[in-house]
């Protein structure tokens, strides 16, 4: 019951961070998880209960709505969370009952779940979450590579033709046209195919140089995450004058290491 009460608590403090986006992100991640289940023949687990304070803005957020059509979503949920606020422990109260009494409910129906699964199923739950933490991690890194203006990759010859050609796509569906692209792409003479092949690689020349002043930078910042493996190695004397620290050759370790777990 102890254990109960500190996880409430927990949860109750938790709640005024809440992100309306990551809100969202959660329950994709959640319906994801479920089908993923499904699909391996793995019973569905028991649903965790909202907390109090989602389950009065999801209460409120319909007449919100209504009332201010113009609004976006993450904004009608900064009304919502404001509202919260205004709310008097009393106020509150009911929907803190409602959430403990969840909980306990939640918490053996989840015992009952895990003492259902086989062995097997309880290793290709694990191998699952393994695969999922690994899909995020490098979302994540995709993320930090946008947030700190990585430089695009460049086009290939046969994108550069694609790019072209597209205005002359007309009515025909985006993956007929590729299939048409592909086809007029092999039929296309040598000296056509080298005048796309040279832009391409005066742009691969121009993208390599942009992402060596970048990878340069992400050294300089300590995003060591961020820097191919094989470019840390070259680089670590450059880190280690730049960072000034002692502990950078462990830095661009661990690093390294993170990176490989994430392939």
């Amino acid at each position: 019951m102890q254990g109960l009460t500190q996880k409430f608590g927990t949860l109750m403090a938790c709640q005024r961070t809440f992100l309306a986006g990551r809100s969202v992100n959660l329950q994709q991640n959640a319906g994801l998880k479920r089908w993923v289940e499904e699909k391996h023949g793995i019973p569905a687990r028991p649903k965790k209960p909202q907390t109090p304070y989602l389950k009065y803005i999801n209460q409120l957020r319909p007449n919100l709505v209504k009332a201010n059509p113009n609004l976006k979503f993450t904004e009608i949920t900064k009304l919502a969370g404001a509202e919260w606020q205004k709310l008097s422990a009393t106020q509150r109260k009911p929907f803190e009952a409602n959430f403990t009494n969840e909980w306990a409910a939640y918490v053996q129906a989840m015992e009952n779940y895990k003492s259902s699964l086989t062995e097997e199923q309880k290793a290709l739950i694990e191998d699952i979450k393994e695969q999922e933490k690994k899909k995020l991690a490098k979302k994540e890194i995709r993320m930090q590579e946008r947030e700190n203006g990585k430089p695009k990759r460049y086009l290939t010859a046969f994108m550069l033709y694609s790019q072209e050609a597209s205005a002359n796509r007309g009515n025909i569906s985006r993956m007929d046209f590729q299939v048409k692209l592909g086809e007029q792409w092999r039929k296309l003479d040598a000296a056509t195919k080298d005048k796309y092949q040279k832009r391409s690689d005066e742009l691969r020349a121009e993208y390599l140089a942009s992402l060596k002043k970048w990878e340069d930078k992400m050294i300089r910042l300590g995003n060591l995450t961020l820097v191919r493996n094989d470019v840390l190695a070259d680089n670590q004397a450059k880190a280690v004058a730049s960072l000034k620290k002692k502990s950078v050759k462990h830095m661009v370790a661990k690093a390294m290491a993170t990176k490989a777990t994430k392939k």
